[in-house]
């Protein structure tokens, strides 16, 4: 008897940036929505599968950077239009694409000019409510952890002090530009701050809370 020809495979679907979007549109838990179709967004739970699918923590600075890229507007949202801006940064089409590209991201805000705008991306990107102008301070010290420098050195002990005062509850707009002014201005020890210049009030607490703990 002859036997049977074994089935043909399925052709896998190729991948691409749109079916990207579609696949981590649908990730997520959103009744409302009338199927793939009806998403206009990827949400959390979308980038969440994303993030895990590349192997990287949504907190990652590289997710941080490749939104910058995507100009995204919301916390935790793609856009389809902001989701094909950031792999075009990426140069990729792919996830396999991606991963390769997200290695290269540091190197784009290599330049100050352009960390300075990305800098202030960071702070406008975690205001998630209308007319939202200030971040409490544990969210601004968490996003200063992400955007900045690991190895810059008034970092650790900024966000220590940020824990530690019970003087400024919130980091408006004016602190965290002088923070990254701060940074790239200011000595390790602070030798050459002028409390009678420019500086918003935080820092001036900042260094006399340094200049104490150094006593110590």
């Amino acid at each position: 008897k002859k036997a049977k020809a074994a089935p043909k495979a399925v052709p896998k679907a190729k991948e691409t940036v749109e079916s990207l979007f579609e696949r981590f549109c649908s990730a997520q838990d959103d009744s409302s929505a009338a199927g793939v179709e009806g998403r206009t967004r990827i949400g959390p739970e979308g980038i969440e599968a994303w993030t895990g699918a590349l192997g990287v923590e949504p907190s990652d600075r590289r997710v941080l950077l490749f939104c910058w890229h995507a100009r995204a507007a919301q916390m935790g949202y793609f856009t389809k239009e902001e989701w094909s801006r950031g792999f075009a940064a990426c140069h990729a089409k792919t996830m396999a694409g991606l991963k390769r590209g997200l290695k290269t991201l540091d190197r784009t805000v290599e330049d100050p000019d352009d960390f300075e705008e990305f800098f202030e991306y960071a702070f406008d990107y975690c205001l998630t409510e209308p007319g939202q102008k200030i971040l409490d301070k544990d969210t601004a010290a968490a996003m200063l952890q992400v955007v900045m420098p690991a190895d810059e050195p008034h970092l650790a002990p900024f966000v220590e002090f940020l824990a530690e005062q019970r003087e400024y509850k919130v980091v408006n707009r004016d602190m965290w530009a002088g923070f990254l002014r701060f940074c790239q201005e200011m000595d390790v020890e602070c030798e050459e701050y002028d409390e009678t210049s420019c500086w918003p009030s935080i820092l001036d607490s900042f260094v006399e809370w340094k200049q104490e703990k150094s006593k110590q």
